[in-house]
């Protein structure tokens, strides 16, 4: 018959107990009994918590009382009940909610007491996931394997696959764990240990002489203790105090010894998958490294090393996986890079992308895990979500169909880890059980559990809140039902978002999953979530809807880079339901501004194409945005990456400039992608000729080692001057000493039609110099510039040198230009500019166009360089769009068009005329918006 006694603490905490006969036992010659066995929690209450335990193996009948303790958070273990009982029950009442517990129970005897036996053994507060076995830590610090073990990859001495979990030999202690490619490794304060499958050196760094696998944990000593440890396949890395070290047969790894890393910066996480992985520094910047062979299947390349990595200077956290890797930024966004074949980039398509891409629809994770095909994210909250491959179920949604953008995964919640490998995806939730889905696993879907004990805790979150339906004036709104804990759901509460607030906008009963909100306004986006309420407390809040409402207004979108507005290009948006997109693209002004016009309410995707950034460079891209949020919406492009202008002077060992030598420049390309925004420089240059002055400017993106190439053919020798270090600023490439031409003056002044003399002297060498034949016979000719007849004087464009290497040439100014100077076998100094009087003028300097409003064009100019010693009469100014022409002509240096075609780039002409003539055209781009 079982009696129930009450026996209660100073402090309020009660301990109800049942009394019961022990059954006979094993006796013991010492009468000392062993531990209870199976202490068990049975029941959880508001305040309160049951548990019951089995009789001792042996001598049970010494028993004459047992001792329960609590223990709350990081307090003493405290006593409960003061009365003498063999119950094998008890119930704590008295409790706080909102505390987490343990709990132990010993065997009192009249000879000696039996060692504590705590609450569920079980319970579990670390987890490691490998390709095909799952490993947790205890309370105690020791550590528990289960599922296949064909490498000894379960660490208990055998190869034999377990079901339940099966205690690791021998380790005690652990403070944090790894699972890999069919091995383990495990961290006390002073130790690692690893054990199962050798491959990649990633259990013993020296396996000569050694069996394989390794069935039970071997010391690493070369691998510093840490918190934090991490394994893939063929790489597995530790960060300690001391910084980072890897390990592995990856290169760089010294076989399988672990090594330090270093990097600018000091790292602050790190995570690695096949044969790659990822740090996180201090400065807030990520670097990918590991191990590529050509040819090789088990190491190809996918992109998950990351292109443009260097562009992150926000990064928190790092996750690598089997062919693609992932970051989160401060602002709570995911980039993920990669092979994608089956959507595992989350970025909604099955591109593989070598620069990093944001997940849609995820913000603010609490940690991520990558598998093979598959991602995972654990919010704040405890809920988690999945995407990519499904095939056998990892994504925990039901079914086997692929999610190329997160999913909730139901039915859980209070997550507290998360981790991931092959095809399989496992949680550990606050209760110490470990909850695993997806192929691989032997295991039942829930191992472990007790221990940390809390009282009955609030109901789920509500799962897989949605909208419904709309009109203009309010929403729709559904949800999935919370799961209660030990208290039922008392009804739930609809809060919408205001002023940066949650404010109550309904309430339902309990069993109510559905709401109408109403009163809203038309073409609006509303953040709402659901709250689900018990006598335990409230759940925590449902995923956030953006609940919108019917009908369209204009929105205008603000564009910027690095502060500075972006203009032209061509802009559209569309939702990301796919219902609505634009239908006509418009381009920013010079602004940064464009009307998106008769947008819904909702996410939205605005894409821009061909956009200039300040500094010209052509930006193509993509962003989320609200639309109907606000009237207004400010959106960033990225600052593109630094151009590197490099200038090359080729010049003579006395320092004459070489004109028209030919420069290449290796290290530098013409585009550039930033964090999905691909950018294409304005006028790249990587080769070309030197100018008058013997000047090459190498402009592109790079920030590696570059290195020039120069050849200059004069006529008579070809001088080549291969891979020259380029640095920032002007590298400057000597040649061998040649003849070189000299010119009196770099400008002349004529009447029209005069013949104009120009003296010329060969210089150089001092052979030259004492005027030898070497100096003599050296053909000069003069270039005019284009359009200037020299039929109208006695022009005289070529001829030999003297002796002394003297000649004199004569044009006829026809026409103001540069008139250039050329000689086989002898380098030109430069141009020379002839001003004509009451001739022609020559161009206009400084176009530019601009559109300050939609389907609008500004171009102006500055004044011709000489304009024939007249005053400019008038400016012809022509706009082009394929065979349709617009002209204007004006007296001010500035030109306006309206009624052009959106999202377009015109090509505007400039003449400059005076009473003497019309100057050449000057031609430039116009995009308009």
């Amino acid at each position: 018959m079982r009696r129930f006694l009450t026996a209660c603490t100073v402090g309020g905490l009660c301990l109800l107990g049942t009394q019961v006969i022990a059954g006979p036992a094993t006796a013991d010659p010492t009468g000392i009994p062993s531990v209870p066995r199976e202490v068990r929690v049975v029941d959880r209450g508001v305040g309160s918590i049951s548990l019951d335990w089995d009789a001792p193996a042996l001598n049970p009948d010494a028993v004459i009382d047992y001792e329960v303790q609590v223990k709350a958070g990081d307090s003493p273990w405290q006593s409960v009940g003061d009365g003498v009982s063999t119950a094998t029950e008890a119930m704590l009442t008295g409790l706080d909610q909102a505390q987490s517990y343990r709990l132990r129970v010993k065997a009192v005897a009249a000879g000696s007491d039996s060692e504590w036996q705590l609450a569920g053994d079980l319970a579990f507060h670390g987890l490691a996931v490998g390709i095909d076995h799952t490993c947790a830590i205890n309370t105690r610090g020791e550590v528990y394997c289960w599922g296949s073990n064909s490498q000894g990859q379960l660490g208990d001495g055998t190869l034999t696959a377990r079901d339940v979990p099966t205690k690791v030999a021998g380790l005690s202690g652990v403070i944090s764990l790894a699972a890999g490619w069919q091995n383990t490794c495990a961290s006390t304060e002073v130790s690692v240990y690893c054990w199962g499958s050798n491959y990649g050196w990633m259990v013993n760094p020296d396996p000569a002489g050694s069996p394989n696998p390794y069935p039970l944990p071997q010391a690493r000593p070369d691998i510093p203790a840490s918190e934090l440890m991490t394994m893939g396949r063929g790489i597995g890395c530790a960060l300690a105090s001391t910084g980072l070290s890897c390990w592995g047969g990856a290169i760089g790894f010294n076989n399988g010894y672990a090594q330090s890393r270093s990097f600018g910066s000091e790292p602050v996480d790190v995570s690695a998958g096949r044969n790659h992985a990822c740090a996180v520094l201090a400065d807030k910047t990520i670097q990918c490294f590991g191990l590529f062979v050509s040819g090789n299947p088990d190491f190809p390349n996918r992109g998950q090393l990351g292109s443009g990595l260097h562009e992150i200077d926000s990064a928190v956290a790092a996750a690598a996986g089997e062919f693609q890797s992932c970051t989160e930024l401060e602002t709570g966004s995911v980039l993920c890079w990669g092979a994608n074949e089956s959507g595992q980039l989350g970025d909604g398509t099955k591109t593989d992308r070598s620069a990093p891409a944001p997940v849609t629809a995820l913000t603010s994770p609490a940690q991520l895990a990558i598998g093979d095909k598959h991602a995972c994210a654990l919010s704040v909250s405890g809920t988690v979500s999945c995407w990519g491959g499904n095939s056998a179920g990892q994504l925990g949604i039901g079914g086997v169909a692929e999610s190329l953008s997160p999913a909730a995964v139901p039915g859980l919640a209070a997550v507290q880890e998360l981790d991931a490998a092959n095809e399989r995806t496992c949680v550990l939730l606050d209760t110490g059980v470990v909850r695993c889905w997806g192929a691989g696993s032997v295991a039942p879907a829930d191992i472990g559990g007790g221990d940390v004990v809390r009282t009955a805790q609030p109901p789920s979150a509500p799962a897989a809140a949605r909208q419904t339906g709309s009109t203009s004036t309010s929403v729709d709104l559904a949800w999935d039902a919370s799961v209660p804990d030990a208290s039922p759901v008392t009804g739930y509460t609809v809060q919408r978002l205001v002023n940066g607030g949650w404010t109550t906008a309904a309430t339902t009963a309990a069993g109510a999953t559905a709401v109408t909100l109403s009163n809203l306004g038309g073409a609006s986006s509303y953040a709402v979530r659901v709250v689900a309420g018990s006598a335990a407390g409230d759940s925590v809040a449902s995923n956030v809807v953006n609940a919108t409402t019917s009908g369209t207004r204009t929105t205008r979108l603000t564009v910027v880079s690095g502060g500075q507005p972006v203009t032209g290009g061509a802009v559209s948006w569309r939702t990301v339901d796919g219902r609505f997109a634009s239908s006509q693209a418009f381009g920013l002004t010079q602004l940064g501004v464009v009307d998106l016009l008769r947008t819904p309410a909702g996410p939205g995707v605005v894409t821009l194409n061909g956009g200039r950034v300040p500094g010209g460079d052509s930006v193509t891209g993509a962003w989320s945005v609200q639309l109907g949020e606000s009237v207004s919406i400010g959106a960033v492009v990225p600052a593109p990456p630094s151009q590197s202008a490099r200038t090359i002077q080729v010049r003579l060992p006395n320092g004459v400039p070489v004109p028209d030598a030919r420069v290449s420049v290796a290290g530098l390309s013409a585009s550039a992608t930033v964090a999905g925004f691909s950018f294409s420089a304005a006028s790249p240059s990587f080769s070309g000729a030197t100018d008058d002055n013997g000047r090459f400017v190498a402009r592109g993106y790079g920030s590696g080692p570059l290195s020039a190439s120069v050849t200059y053919d004069d006529g008579v020798l070809v001088q080549n001057v291969r891979n020259v270090p380029v640095n920032s600023g002007t590298t400057v490439v000597t040649l061998e000493e040649m003849p070189y031409l000299e010119v009196d003056a770099a400008s002349f002044t004529a009447n029209q039609d005069d013949a104009v003399s120009i003296p010329i002297e060969v210089a150089g060498s001092s052979r030259l110099a004492a005027r030898g034949p070497q100096g003599a016979r050296a053909k000069v000719t003069i270039v005019p510039p284009k359009g200037a007849s020299q039929k109208v004087c006695r022009a005289k464009l070529s001829g030999k040198t003297n002796r002394q290497g003297r000649l004199t040439l004569t044009v006829c100014a026809s026409k103001s230009g540069l008139y250039e100077i050329r000689s086989s076998g002898a380098v030109t100094t430069s141009s020379v500019l002839l001003k004509v009087r009451r001739g022609a003028p020559m161009p206009v300097t400084s176009a530019s166009g601009a559109s300050p409003a939609p389907g609008t064009a500004k171009v102006a100019w500055n004044a011709p360089i000489y304009s024939g010693g007249v005053k400019v009469k008038e400016y012809v100014v022509t706009l082009r769009l394929g065979s349709k022409k617009i002209t204007r002509t004006v007296k001010s240096r500035s030109a306006s068009f309206k009624r052009l075609r959106n999202a377009s780039t015109y090509s505007a002409t400039i003449v400059a005329v005076t009473k003497y003539g019309k100057s050449d055209p000057v031609k430039v781009e116009v995009p308009v918006a």
